[in-house]
């Protein structure tokens, strides 16, 4: 189990670092995050349960409310997300309070 749970929380790190180098860590960059993560090779149920969870914490905003599936995935990262990037980086072998250490996403 603890196996999944590392796996899921290196994937939601994956969807919000794309972001991060795509928007250069500026949360006035918005783009379809659907297929940022499509490009990047991510699939659809991993970008679907990372996009939720970075939604709910706050890290990735949406900057539209259309049902129209080219904008439904429309958003931006937030200051958070900028900061929860950046704080991953900090200590490469250190826990954050949402990702696992860097050196173990990696691997």
């Amino acid at each position: 189990m603890q196996g999944l749970i590392k796996q899921r929380k290196s994937e939601r790190f994956t969807l919000l670092y794309i972001l991060y180098r795509k928007s250069s860590a500026s949360s006035d960059y918005a783009t379809n995050l659907r297929d940022l993560a499509n490009n990047e090779g991510m699939g659809y149920k991993s970008f679907k349960a990372a996009f939720d969870y970075l939604t709910k914490e706050g890290l990735v905003k949406m900057r539209t409310n259309s049902d129209d599936p080219e904008h439904f995935y429309y958003g931006c990262i937030t200051d958070d997300g900028i900061h929860a990037v950046e704080e991953t980086f900090r200590d490469e072998n250190m826990e954050t309070t949402y990702f696992p250490p860097f050196r173990e996403m990696m691997m």
